[in-house]
């Protein structure tokens, strides 16, 4: 089994170097995708192109705990300065869709840029993304609405309701 992950880390990390552009969904079982994550993430942050973070998505609850790490590692010592701007802390306080594509923005590649590593692509590895997305979708849930909402009574009541109307 590890050579087969090894052979598709090896296949995604060409892939990627080759900057083709493909988006690639990682399924299956757990321990294996994560794996192949690790593996590539790996064999990314060695690469001198790239400027890669990890996250684990179940410590991201606000824009900054994803955005952080890649702006420590764009700007370095300089990101302290820009976390004293006014500016730059009205944005992080804001907390709008406007503030996270200007965040957005500041983690993006910028080829002249006179810092080394503003001029590499950045790439976001984040463990556990499918639970971020459902924070996403269903954050106005409290605890038990969650629990009903992913419970088989729940969603058979809702197929039982549908066939009713």
């Amino acid at each position: 089994m590890k050579d087969l992950l090894k052979k598709e880390i090896d296949f995604l990390c060409e892939d990627l170097f080759l900057e083709r552009k493909n988006h690639v969904l990682l399924y299956g079982k757990h321990e294996d995708t994560l794996a192949v994550l690790q593996g590539i993430y790996k064999k990314a942050k060695r690469n001198k192109t790239f400027l890669c973070s990890w996250h684990d998505a179940s410590k991201i609850i606000n824009p900054m705990d994803f955005f952080e790490p890649i702006l420590k590692l764009k700007y370095g010592k300089k990101y302290e300065a820009l976390k004293e701007k006014d500016w730059f802390k009205e944005l992080v306080v804001k907390n709008t869709m406007d503030g996270v594509f200007k965040l957005t923005e500041f983690c993006g590649k910028e080829k002249d840029s006179k810092f080394p590593n503003a001029r590499k692509l950045p790439i976001f590895f984040i463990n556990g993304i499918e639970d971020l997305f459902f924070k996403f979708d269903y954050s106005h849930l409290d605890e038990e609405g969650r629990k009903k909402l992913l419970s088989i009574d729940f969603l058979e009541q809702h197929l039982r309701d549908l066939a009713i109307i």
